[in-house]
């Protein structure tokens, strides 16, 4: 569809905030037992594009698969699963149905490093097994649209090479994100937020990583890594960020928030249109305190896409450049 300036294109929709394990990364398992319903998701506004359905771990819902079809036939858009792949039997299950009706779906499976360290941050014995069993049943049926998902962390910073390995042996995407902190969603135990020196190691060789790959999405996923470079180093995003004007995050209550970070609520999707609540942003003037304006300086995949597909030739030309530094031997450039 034709989609306004101002109209969402992307959004997060943790489904609920429930969990199976207790992780040292975050604090999700000790929340409420809300859940979004069919019905909720179904008022998700058309010009959506991507959306990541989350939680806590959305796998243990009984009305999951009817949950991600009200998501799509809602809005059309390109959804992305995220689990951390401890049902693999269940998982399977409910792609082989979801794969019946929604086209383009992708999962996202967690792995936090290699088996030791995997299973110390999710505090569970046995996570890393029951993750890469979940891979195993899947990859046959995803192909490219399964991927690996890598959160740099204290206890991980050090093992970004084994968990690229482990996706190359699997010809699987991997992504990645910094542990960040936030007071409605994230708040991980503090000591699970990596040293400067540590994050920067780590995003530096994932950048080189993708480089090795001459393709558009290697070349965004290694944009997306230096610019995380660029915030752990200066404290600044390499572009403006959209949350509130092309990207939303929705809680297990039915909560719109501009973004995982911010506190502030624009209303409750139980109790309102979309359309409502979207406006709300505007009488309620905070949409200067987006973008530039904002304090917080994170640097997500879910806020950043937008943000690289609006500087397109930005960072094309940035690519560019680091190839050539790459190959000549040199370190690519900071965004």
């Amino acid at each position: 569809m034709a989609r306004r300036n101002g109209d969402p294109v992307d959004a997060v929709v943790a489904l609920c905030y429930r969990c199976n394990l207790q992780c040292v990364t975050c604090d999700l398992a000790s929340r409420g037992p809300e859940a979004l319903s069919p019905e909720t998701l179904r008022k998700l506004p058309p010009s959506l594009a991507y959306v990541n359905v989350t939680g806590g771990e959305p796998l243990l819902l009984d009305d999951l698969v009817p949950g991600v079809r009200a998501i799509y036939e809602a809005t059309g858009a390109e959804i992305t699963l995220s689990t951390n792949g401890t049902l693999p039997e269940r998982t399977e299950e409910v792609v082989r149905d979801l794969r019946r009706d929604v086209e383009g779906l992708r999962v996202a499976v967690s792995i936090d490093g290699l088996e030791a360290t995997h299973d110390h941050i999710r505090q569970a014995p046995g996570a890393f097994r029951k993750a890469l069993a979940t891979v195993e049943r899947l990859h046959p049926l995803l192909g490219g649209d399964l991927h690996l998902a890598f959160t740099i962390s204290a206890a991980n910073a050090a093992e970004f090479d084994g968990v690229a390995s482990l996706a190359r042996e699997y010809r699987l995407p991997l992504s990645l994100a910094l542990t960040h902190t936030s007071e409605h969603y994230f708040r991980p135990q503090a000591e699970a937020v990596p040293a400067k020196e540590e994050a920067l190691t780590a995003v530096d060789a994932a950048t080189r990583y993708y480089l090795r790959e001459f393709s558009p999405q290697a070349a965004g996923r290694a944009y997306f890594a230096a610019g995380l470079a660029t915030v752990v180093a200066t404290g600044r995003r390499p572009l403006p960020c959209r949350a509130g004007d092309r990207f939303f995050y929705l809680d297990p209550r039915g909560e719109v928030y501009l973004c995982n970070m911010r506190v502030e609520t624009l209303g409750s999707l139980e109790r309102a249109s979309f359309e409502e609540i979207w406006e709300r942003r505007r009488r309620r003037e905070l949409l200067p305190t987006t973008g530039p304006a904002c304090p917080i300086q994170c640097w997500m995949v879910c806020t950043a896409r937008t943000s690289i597909q609006d500087s397109r030739l930005r960072a094309a030309a940035w690519a560019a450049l680091a190839y050539l530094s790459t190959w000549c031997g040199g370190a690519p450039p900071r965004p």
